[in-house]
């Protein structure tokens, strides 16, 4: 099947295999519990993320979220790959886990004033802005410490991401980011505040989404907005889509499975989200967390 990876972990008999190592050797010589991942499976849903966004400007930004382990960071790092971080000590581990900081974006409510400070004085890639309290308090950090803050805003879309209502995000009751219908206020806000330069528009719709219409509805969104702004001479370098890709739990360990042909698959999902966003002229961010790791740790 195209598409199709290694598996990370198989029965062999009875017996489960990481790779080639079988766990009850790791148990024996390390004890339990212990964790263990699959290096081959991991850069593998890596790689295959890559080669479905391969043809367009772009940037893999693994979300810490899902497992903020720095080895692990570390070789996600040496692939190119940046970081989504929701707190000031993810994006201490991402950075020091050898992940520039140009590659890094913070996204999250309840940013505290520390952890802004520090996205600005590290001069990360975006700080995603979920309000406008939060985006003029972006611009007065920055302005006290003597630098412009990247910023991306976080608009709310209200597509439904049909998928368990607690790890919904992008519908209007869900209460993140800012609505649609007010975004282009806020960016032209955003655009005359001294201590702020507008990089990049961002959404999350949610996660272990399994249909690739609500991330459709969401560029065609992007869309739409982004001309809004281009009319009043606002530019945006990066349009970032979120992540949310769902995971085929039941054929992790099934080597015979067709590896979750039933789910959406980043080449599906960037076949029919690229060509909506080819006219905008900006890079596509993308976020994969769960997608990355799930099937690559025991």
């Amino acid at each position: 099947m195209a598409g199709c990876i290694m598996k990370g972990f198989t029965y062999r008999g009875s017996e489960l295999y990481c790779e080639e190592t079988a766990l009850s050797v790791i148990a024996e010589d390390v004890g339990t519990p212990f964790y263990v991942y699959s290096r081959r499976r991991m850069e593998g849903n890596f790689d295959r993320v890559e080669k479905a966004m391969a043809g367009t400007d772009h940037l893999i930004c693994y979300a810490l979220k899902a497992n903020a382990n720095p080895h692990l960071l570390r070789l996600l790092s040496n692939k190119g790959c940046g970081a989504d971080v929701v707190s000031g000590g993810e994006m201490r581990i991402a950075l020091a886990s050898g992940i520039p900081a140009d590659r890094i974006v913070f996204a999250g409510v309840g940013k505290t004033d520390t952890e802004i400070s520090l996205a600005v004085e590290e001069e990360i890639l975006s700080i995603h802005v979920e309000s406008m309290e939060e985006l003029r308090i972006v611009d007065a950090i920055a302005s006290e410490l003597g630098k412009t803050a990247r910023i991306s805003i976080r608009v709310n879309p209200d597509v439904d991401p049909k998928t368990h209502p607690y790890i919904a995000t992008g519908l209007k009751e869900s209460k993140f980011g800012i609505p649609m219908k007010l975004a282009l206020q806020a960016y032209i806000e955003a655009d005359s505040l001294p201590g702020l330069e507008v990089h990049g528009v961002h959404c999350h719709l949610g996660s272990m989404i399994m249909e690739v219409e609500p991330y459709v509805q969401s560029a065609q969104s992007f869309v739409e907005l982004i001309a809004s702004l281009a009319s009043k001479g606002i530019r945006i370098s990066d349009v970032d889509i979120g992540g949310g890709l769902g995971v085929d739990y039941h054929h992790i360990v099934k080597e015979n499975a067709d590896d979750g042909a039933a789910i959406l698959s980043p080449e599906v999902l960037f076949s029919r989200v690229r060509p909506i966003l080819k006219p905008v002229d900006a890079r596509i961010v993308f976020e994969p967390g769960r997608y990355i790791i799930a099937d690559a740790g025991a």
